[in-house]
């Protein structure tokens, strides 16, 4: 997707109303926090939304009713999703299921996430959006993109801050909705095209025990082997999908 109709648009908020309605988003990982970001999403109207996630519903998996306790979470969440989107597609994606031609795939956990999953994502979709909560803070982004030749270590993906202070009092749900509003916003910006997303090439990263938020940039390693490659990048930043 491109910004520059966007911007020429008179009537930016019919463009991006219409960017929403066309998009399709996976949303993988189902925890608190990817299930509020899947909420967000419906509010703001993306028009398809694709959830995976073959875990089953426990007690502890807030959003769900006690009767979803033992389902699949995808299948519960998109049953409950449905019945508050007014104008977006909920489905689930079956396990093992192929997904092809979305615009983001938002992968949600509380630990680094594997390569190969997330270049398992990027065949599936456009761009990844990965968003990591733990008990010292959370991260979203940066965001990957297909055509990046950048590797996620570089990139510095799922990386949190070493400071690790003697006792943090932090408190998980804030911390998941905060994530989760952070996150579903930059896919909103990302989406609607009209700026670059400040998850373009860098991470938005939160410490638990100060609140602080801060943009990180990362630079290839001197030692990888995506560094040469990606030097014919340097100075590009992404405008929208």
């Amino acid at each position: 997707m491109s910004t520059v109709a966007a911007q020429q648009d008179p009537h930016p908020a019919a463009v991006c109303r219409a960017r929403r309605r066309l998009a399709t988003v996976v949303v993988e990982g189902l925890d608190p926090v990817g299930f509020r970001i899947s909420e967000h999403l419906i509010t703001n109207t993306i028009g398809t939304l694709v959830l995976r996630d073959d875990h089953q519903v426990t007690l502890r998996d807030a959003g769900f009713r006690s009767v979803d306790v033992g389902r699949n979470r995808a299948e519960a969440a998109a049953d409950l999703l449905t019945g508050k989107a007014e104008e977006s597609a909920v489905v689930e994606a079956p396990p093992d299921s192929s997904i092809r031609g979305a615009d983001l795939h938002v992968l949600v956990g509380s630990h680094r996430l594997p390569d190969t999953v997330l270049n398992g994502s990027l065949e599936e979709s456009a761009a990844v959006l990965p968003v990591m909560v733990t008990a010292t803070g959370w991260r979203v982004g940066p965001l990957l993109l297909q055509e990046s030749l950048v590797c996620s270590h570089c990139m510095g993906v799922g990386r949190l801050t070493e400071r690790r202070p003697f006792r943090v009092f932090a408190d998980a749900g804030l911390l998941g909705e905060a994530a989760a509003a952070v996150a579903a916003q930059q896919v909103a910006v990302l989406i609607d095209g009209m700026v670059p997303c400040a998850i373009a090439g860098a991470g938005l990263m939160a410490d638990a025990a100060t609140g602080s938020i801060e943009l990180l940039r990362h630079l290839p390693g001197q030692e990888c082997a995506c560094l040469e490659a990606s030097e014919e990048l340097a100075g590009e930043e992404l405008n929208g999908l």
